[in-house]
């Protein structure tokens, strides 16, 4: 079984790696895809990476998060590599996943 969560994007790097996807996905005509940051469950409203990671790098959107709310996702525009904060209802889009590297120690 591959475990996984969907994606944290811990730098710019990572963030460029998943734009680059973009011909496969909108050749499916996806132009927005869910990434692993959400505010789902959290009363303070503060977002947080599904997987645990430290949110230490972001690349919000100009006027995102547009404001502080407990039940929104995270979406990343594929072309430009900045994100958004949605309802984490109000879409139906592909997620980007990770796994953990089991070289890693």
């Amino acid at each position: 079984m591959m475990k996984g969560n969907l994606a944290s994007i811990l730098n710019d790097n990572e963030n460029k790696f998943i734009s680059k996807m973009e011909g496969a996905l909108e050749a499916d005509g996806w132009k927005e895809i869910y990434i692993g940051l959400t505010s789902l469950n959290e009363t303070s409203g503060k977002y947080h990476w599904v997987d645990g990671s430290p949110l230490k790098y972001t690349n919000w959107k100009k006027g995102e998060p547009d404001h502080p709310d407990k039940n929104k996702c995270v979406l990343m525009e594929i072309k430009s590599g900045e994100w958004a904060a949605v309802n984490c209802v109000s879409r139906r889009l592909p997620m980007i996943c990770k796994r953990p590297n089991p070289d890693a120690s």
